[in-house]
């Protein structure tokens, strides 16, 4: 299913300025325009970048103050097919203390017409959740785990996961990104996942979308983050050589001393920047930095 978004912008309600009246306050997230389709996408970006804002638009739960969102052909907001066909889990959903685990599967079961029953079970005895269990009593990282089950078991064309990490030991996100892998293989949708846990999402996403108060400022698709980003060290001569041969290439982060420069650098989608690199790399050190290093320096050198 693709989920397309034109112009969309989302806002928080009028509100009261005193002497100037009512004013809508800035768009959280917006304008967007972005077009999904099957693959797993990583959406990061720090605290109030409005990733959270940006899935509930997807996941049809809000409605764009301006512009369109739209699933599968449909107008996503409140539309019932839409609905069906999209979970959307995560640290901020929770449900009723008294329910049992057993209990929040079998509701979703009901709502979901490609709900795994099998698959949701052995999911739960993998994270070793009790069924009988009450969601008020279940850790952070418990109530984290009924979420991934919720969404990898119900196979819904569009699975959105806010912040699947948070709690799960390292032995438990390494169980998440297993299953996960092997519910895409088997079954190919669109899985959007926003995290801080950006380590393991290098591993398994297919694209990347950075978001920075609201504004998507990057859009990067997995293979094009192999190569693209280097650290550069050597003097400040080379690095300046580097950087005047190389219209290209965009310099993220630089710290000189001593003679001496340091560089995170990025060559852009299309590699103008990289057609440089050979020559000139004979009297620099470059090395490729990873996807947390590259996305630290790409949302103004803060971990997301």
């Amino acid at each position: 299913m693709t989920i397309t978004l034109t112009d969309a912008e989302m806002s928080y309600p009028w509100v009261t300025a005193g002497e100037a009246g009512r004013r809508r306050t800035p768009p959280v997230v917006g304008p967007v325009t972005l077009e999904l389709g099957d693959g797993v996408v990583g959406l990061v970006g720090r605290n109030g970048a409005g990733k959270t804002t940006l899935l509930g638009l997807l996941a049809g739960q809000l409605k764009p103050s301006v512009g369109t969102v739209t699933s599968g052909g449909r107008d996503a907001f409140d539309d019932a097919v839409v609905l069906e066909n999209t979970s959307f889990t995560g640290v901020d959903i929770d449900y009723a203390p008294s329910w049992t685990v057993q209990g929040i599967l079998d509701i979703f079961a009901r709502r979901y017409p490609h709900w795994n029953a099998d698959e949701a079970a052995r999911l739960r005895d993998a994270f070793g959740l009790v069924e009988t269990s009450t969601y008020g009593v279940l850790s952070r990282g418990q109530r984290t785990a009924v979420g991934i089950i919720v969404g990898l078991a119900s196979h819904t064309p569009v699975t959105l996961f806010d912040e699947p990490y948070v709690g799960l030991d390292a032995q438990s996100r390494r169980l998440f990104y297993r299953e996960l892998m092997d519910s895409v293989e088997a079954d190919p949708r669109l899985v959007v996942i926003s995290t801080h846990h950006l380590p393991d999402l290098e591993r398994i996403v297919d694209r990347v979308l950075v978001l920075e108060r609201g504004q998507l400022i990057h859009d990067i698709d997995a293979d094009d983050l192999s190569g693209r980003f280097y650290r550069i060290t050597g003097s400040q001569a080379r690095v300046d050589a580097l950087v005047s041969d190389a219209p290209g290439l965009t310099v993220l982060e630089r710290r000189d001393m001593a003679g001496a420069s340091r560089a995170v650098v990025d060559l852009g989608s299309d590699r103008t920047g990289g057609d440089v690199l050979p020559r000139q790399l004979s009297d620099l050190a470059a090395e490729p930095v990873d996807l947390e290093e590259a996305v630290v320096q790409l949302t103004g050198g803060e971990t997301p």
